[in-house]
């Protein structure tokens, strides 16, 4: 359910007309009385209408996902208040699934309002709830201290920002409760790195954190010693940091259970922070990706450690990215005719590292190729194994080597069965 004011497309416009066609050959009755004909078209749209109607309202699964549009000041219009709760009375005793999404528009002098904390309590339905969305700015979060924290997981975004001015004060309110309970946080254009971690230790229980940081964020040194956090149930963290505190953030958490990392960093990056995290978070990585780096690795070795801790990793992205001088790559290059057997399989000296990948993407500016055949060795390597050894994971890749003028990819698919090598001009590349 739609509870904004905003007049909009009516969603069976949205279907083609094939499906359309199909629904109302399905809504016309065995027993058809009515010729077919033109004339009697008005007749045949009454009456599959009302057989729509009569079906849509008496499936109850239909009424147990709402989204209410909240107006400045987390109010929602009174007469959709009324038309949720009977959305909810049509929804039988399931599970309900709700959402609290602000539309950024200003509350109409005309139109009367309800208050956000009291369509839940009102409803007497918030023992069905399996599932509540906060997708309101940190100032309409605080309308919601009225309302009885429900035993439910939550998930919370702020998308106009998050700098609570005290935190100490929140901490004393009715609704610190509700960050006890979350369960996925997404924070958006956070100006203090300092008091996101503030944020983290209110939330013990997460089991997704997206955290994005604004372009213009102060990023004060943070002191690690002060900030040890452990969120012992957290399986998927992804964080958009475009300046230079991501290892400091990395530094300071422990994540046991952590399962997917996702970095988006535009700009440098060491492999401390993240070497730091999966040590003291001893936790079975399976997916990784890091993008907007224009330099990671210092040397070889960093790299190797990297991989020893990640023997569960299915799901690799490196993701390189050159200033405008192509400064950054003079570092440790994973391109290197001598770096890049670095992901290969080697069972005579018993390396084998990631042996459960099962997709690889890497995309980085270079000066120069690889060495002929190194990318295409290092992949075989993964694909074909002796006869004595189980299948390869390896189902998928594709590397990229962005140079000056010229774009150069291989790529593997398992259902091909081969590697292709292809070669584009910087200006025709499809990617």
């Amino acid at each position: 359910m739609n509870c904004s004011n905003v007049k909009s497309r009516a969603p069976v416009e949205d279907l083609p007309f094939e499906i359309l066609g199909k629904i109302f050959t399905l809504c016309l009755p065995d027993d058809l009385y009515i010729e077919l004909n033109p004339r009697n078209a008005p007749l045949l749209l009454l009456q599959i209408c009302r057989f729509w109607r009569d079906t849509a309202i008496s499936t109850e699964q239909l009424w147990r996902s709402l989204t209410f549009h909240v107006a400045e000041g987390g109010h929602v219009s009174s007469s959709y208040h009324k038309l949720a709760q009977g959305c909810l009375a049509r929804s039988g005793a399931g599970p309900l699934r709700l959402q609290f999404r602000t539309t950024g528009t200003s509350r109409k002098p005309s139109v009367q309002y309800t208050p956000l904390y009291r369509i839940l309590p009102c409803s007497q339905e918030v023992h069905r709830c399996v599932s509540l969305c906060l997708v309101l700015p940190f100032e309409e979060l605080e309308e919601l201290e009225g309302m009885a924290a429900p035993s439910l997981p939550l998930s919370l975004r702020a998308p106009s920002g998050f700098d609570p001015a005290n935190p100490q004060e929140l901490l004393q309110r009715p609704m610190y409760r509700l960050y006890q309970k979350l369960t996925e946080l997404v924070l958006d254009d956070i100006d203090l790195a300092d008091r996101c971690l503030d944020v983290l230790t209110w939330c013990p229980n997460l089991l997704s954190c997206t955290l994005r940081f604004s372009e213009s964020s102060d990023y004060e040194a943070i002191e690690s010693a002060a900030h040890k956090i452990n969120l012992h149930a957290l399986h998927h963290l992804e964080i958009d940091i475009s300046l230079g505190c991501v290892d400091d953030v990395l530094l300071t958490l422990t994540l046991p259970c952590l399962r997917s990392l996702t970095l988006t960093v535009n700009g440098m990056i060491s492999p401390w922070g993240l070497l730091s995290l999966l040590k003291q978070s001893q936790c079975s990585l399976r997916e990784l990706s890091i993008k907007g780096m224009r330099a990671f690795f210092d040397s070889r070795d960093d790299l190797n450690e990297l991989l020893t801790l990640m023997p569960d990793l299915t799901y690799l992205e490196l993701e390189g990215e050159a200033d405008e001088d192509w400064i950054g790559l003079e570092a440790f290059d994973i391109l290197e005719g001598t770096n890049i057997d670095v992901l290969a399989f080697d069972p005579p000296n018993n390396r084998r590292p990631l042996p459960l990948l099962e997709s690889l993407r890497f995309a980085s500016p270079s000066h120069d190729l690889p060495e002929a055949g190194a990318i295409q060795e290092m992949l075989l390597s993964r694909v074909l194994r002796s006869p004595n050894e189980p299948d390869p994971a390896l189902r998928s890749a594709r590397i990229v080597v962005l140079m000056e003028d010229t774009v150069h990819v291989w790529s593997y698919e398992q259902e091909h069965g081969h590697v292709m090598e292809s070669e584009y001009e910087r200006m025709e590349y499809p990617g």
